[in-house]
């Protein structure tokens, strides 16, 4: 049975669970945000994490001799922050903003590779292993609180910050394992 509060007073427990599970804007059922996958989206992926990984490699000879990698890193951060915000705040998918978010996430995911071996000094075996670990952690949570793994069913916005944080993941792990094979 849910009890409602007096004003002032905190909610209890029931009232919690009803929110989180029926009012919540993490869990409010929205349209997918997730383009349909087909030859379109395999595509733009590509040329995204393609022009991703340049405009990191951009910034990194332009910015990063006189700001420093790890500022760098962090602008970006901010930036992809603010345009995963403004994703997440969307009830559907927008195309410009979700391929925007691709590419910037693509962009900090090389940053972030490159910044902990160029800077920390790891190899490009731990960076490869971290990442694949954060990777395997993202999914495992995605899948334990949602239930599904589905692109197709991105229709929470937890479901869509697990799915941004996985495609962080999985950027910065393809930068290293590319990096580890092509010898940089």
């Amino acid at each position: 049975m849910t009890t409602r509060s007096s004003p002032g007073e905190a909610p209890s427990g029931a009232t919690v669970i009803a929110w989180l599970t029926n009012g919540s804007p993490w869990t409010r059922q929205l349209a997918n945000k997730v383009p349909e996958v087909s030859a379109t989206f395999w595509l733009l992926t590509i040329l995204s994490t393609t022009l991703g990984a340049t405009v990191a490699d951009f910034l990194s000879a332009n910015l990063g001799p006189g700001l420093g990698m790890s500022a760098t890193t962090a602008n970006v951060s901010l930036v992809v922050a603010g345009t995963l915000i403004f994703q997440l705040s969307t009830g559907r998918y927008v195309p410009g903003l979700y391929w925007l978010a691709v590419v910037l996430v693509s962009v900090l995911g090389t940053l972030l590779s490159d910044d902990l071996v160029d800077n920390l000094g790891l190899s490009l075996w731990v960076v490869s292993a971290v990442f694949g670990v954060l990777l395997a952690v993202a999914f495992a949570g995605w899948h334990r609180s949602e239930h599904t793994l589905s692109v197709h069913a991105v229709l929470t916005r937890r479901r869509e910050a697990w799915h941004w944080c996985a495609v962080l993941c999985a950027f910065s792990l393809g930068t290293a394992i590319s990096d580890l094979i092509s010898g940089n």
